[in-house]
């Protein structure tokens, strides 16, 4: 395959920023000429300069969806990063634009369809977000994390490719239960429960867990818990737990875990947000989960994301309007006391997970770009 230039578009959460860098870099590994093009000072821009991807700025806000006086200035700014988002592409000479959603995407997917570039969308949610629904109109063709999101693009049916979301390679490895564990500290042979908000944390999470902790290790003698409480909220989780519980050798309490993919390949079962992203690396490693969306999410998505999986029978939801001690703890016993169910829940989550995301779509960028 002769090697093309692609631009790769796209930013403001995880869920937009990592399938964008896994593209990137499979991209790299396939003798591609990559540039990620998003908003100036974002985490998309430390993260793509820490794995050496090349990338440029625009200034680009995001445009408000209540009334605000920012808006006003919107059109402005918009115009300023479409100017920039031309210039970049005139310069650099794409043969084709990758974009994964983020109003972030606007300006370069704007000024491609005026330079008659042809560009990909990914949606990685399952529900469809506001820029990728602006732009499928001239997508050349349209990957989907998730196939809950299809039915919201009738029209575009023939454009369609479920790839499922591309994650780090970690979690597509094999790993030993007990050199895990063994690792850890913690025995291979006991259920275990993972609890995380993500590498942020989730504080509405980590203090209805904090009241049922004690309790769900005296009840389950062969229960370990391994709790990511988020770099910010992790001081604050250890002064509401007793020295005693701190000390247990069956609780694991750490701010970050690096390796996600191991920690999974050890638990049993999640408590944990529903981003896009979260759920993907879930699914690869069959690892079924308590999901407790974040309420306040673009568009309600990680409410529809736990939705999807918990109507395929592969995990469980609990908003987080309803969340209370009593209700969580009872959630957890009921599927540690029904070992047949839980793995029940494994199993229909193993076979939701899409194995081989980031080189389905390489080829279809490939295709697209010959």
């Amino acid at each position: 395959m002769k090697s093309f230039k692609v631009i790769v578009t796209g930013g403001g959460t995880g869920g937009h920023i990592y399938p964008a860098l896994a593209v990137a870099n499979k991209l790299i590994d396939h003798q591609h000429e990559v540039l990620y093009v998003s908003r100036n000072g974002a985490l998309e821009e430390e993260l793509a300069q820490k794995q050496h991807i090349n990338f440029q700025a625009i200034n680009i806000t995001s445009f408000e969806r209540k009334l605000s006086l920012k808006n006003l200035y919107y059109p402005y700014v918009f115009i300023k990063a479409y100017q920039q988002a031309i210039t970049i592409i005139e310069t650099f000479k794409p043969n084709i634009i990758f974009a994964t959603g983020g109003y972030t995407i606007a300006p370069t997917l704007f000024a491609a369809y005026y330079k008659k570039i042809p560009y990909v969308i990914h949606e990685p949610d399952s529900h469809l977000g506001l820029a990728n629904r602006l732009f499928s109109f001239g997508a050349w063709a349209i990957t989907l994390g998730m196939e809950a999101c299809a039915h919201e693009l009738p029209n575009y049916q023939n454009k369609i490719h479920l790839t499922g979301n591309p994650i780090s390679q970690s979690f597509y490895n094999t790993y030993d239960r007990a050199t895990v564990a063994q690792q850890l500290g913690l025995k291979s042979n006991f259920k275990t429960l993972v609890i995380t908000g993500g590498s942020q944390g989730a504080m509405a999470i980590n203090e209805v867990i904090c009241a049922i902790i004690e309790k769900l290790l005296t009840n389950f003698v062969d229960l370990q818990i391994i709790h990511q409480t988020g770099s910010k909220n992790y001081d604050l989780v250890r002064n509401k737990l007793s020295a005693n519980l701190l000390n247990n050798d069956r609780y694991l309490i750490q701010p970050y875990f690096d390796d996600l993919a191991q920690i999974y390949a050890l638990a049993d079962l999640a408590i944990c947000r529903s981003g896009a992203m979260t759920i993907s690396e879930l699914t690869v490693s069959g690892l079924p989960a308590i999901f407790i969306p974040y309420p306040y999410a673009a568009q309600n998505h990680q409410f529809f994301n736990a939705d999807y999986l918990r109507d395929r029978q592969a995990s469980l939801l609990i908003n987080q309007s309803d969340l209370n001690a009593d209700y969580l703890y009872t959630t957890i016993a009921e599927l540690f006391n029904d070992m047949a169910k839980l793995n029940v829940l494994k199993t229909n989550m193993k076979n939701l997970a899409k194995l081989n995301s980031a080189n389905e779509i390489i080829k279809i960028l490939e295709l697209l770009a010959s």
